[in-house]
């Protein structure tokens, strides 16, 4: 069984589909707009068994982003059921391919896209037909603060969600006659277990050039989780206020460190990079002693 049984019964509320609701921040806006009964909330992850933590009045559907049949499998149950899809959350995704952007393997680019980028799009092309016959929806796609401003050695991550920030400018575009809204909201520092995936992933060969900053290419794997962060939950507070108001933000930057972000995005590339070769210790790249 794909999904379990839905706990609405004669709901006329609109309809919120949020991805990748196993933990995180995922898990907290489906904690956020449940609680706050404007919605019926429906969360989807790849294994049904880890949404069973979220709160009884949540329709828990499986659904692996990575996989067509899945996606079309999950939205046509969806639809089914509720009849309708007001707002989706593409959230799912990951941050496991950390590493020296030369030496992290294709397939481990790969991964990431497909999970992060095409992933995305598998869903929304699954769903947006059926807010384009309702002339009404909102998208909200998950970004980063890394797709405006990209860090060392996390290449994949960074690249896939500034493919990310590109796509939802077409979507907006593309979508907006038929009164669609498409939001990209890209999170700072938020409190998640990203940087414990990211770090397992790692490994530097000894023969490797880039074996010297071995540990700093661990320190930027758990780099949103060192120092100040915002919790999950006050991160999904600040979202649903910002993405349901009658005229939302095309970009919402949202949680500890965006102003940083955003500041290195505006700094010539010279002065970025000298700081970050501070930040992330890339002067030591090449040394030999």
């Amino acid at each position: 069984m794909s999904f379990a049984p839905s706990p609405f019964q004669e709901d006329e509320r609109p309809v919120i589909v949020i991805t990748g609701c196993s933990s995180g921040i995922g898990a907290a806006l489906v904690k956020e707009f449940s609680s706050a009964e404007t919605h019926r909330v429906v969360a989807t992850a790849r294994n049904l068994e880890s949404l069973r933590f979220l709160p009884s009045n949540v329709w828990r559907v499986q659904l692996d982003v990575t996989s067509q049949s899945s996606v079309d499998r999950a939205i046509h149950d969806i639809i089914k059921e509720l009849g309708r899809i007001d707002m989706l959350v593409n959230n799912a995704g990951t941050n496991t391919a950390v590493g020296a952007s030369v030496e992290v393997s294709l397939e481990r680019y790969r991964q990431t896209f497909d999970a992060n980028y095409f992933g995305l799009i598998r869903v929304t092309q699954a769903v947006t037909p059926h807010m384009i016959k309702a002339r009404s929806g909102t998208v909200v796609n998950v970004g980063s603060v890394a797709g405006l401003s990209p860090l060392p050695f996390a290449a994949a991550y960074a690249s896939s969600k500034a493919a990310v920030h590109a796509f939802s400018d077409c979507l907006r575009s593309e979508l907006a006659g038929f009164g669609i809204k498409v939001i990209v909201v890209a999170p700072g520092a938020i409190q998640s277990s990203i940087g414990d995936a990211g770090a397992k992933g790692i490994s530097v060969a000894d023969s490797s050039p880039y074996k010297n900053v071995e540990d700093m290419i661990q320190y930027r794997a758990m780099y949103s989780q060192i120092g100040r962060n915002t919790p999950a939950h006050v991160f999904a507070k600040n979202i649903r206020r910002a993405v349901t108001k009658k005229n939302p933000r095309a970009y919402i930057l949202s949680g500890a460190r965006t102003t940083v972000a955003f500041l290195l995005w505006l700094m010539p590339a010279r002065w970025r990079d000298f700081l970050l070769s501070f930040v992330f210790q890339t002067y030591r790249i090449g040394r030999t002693a």
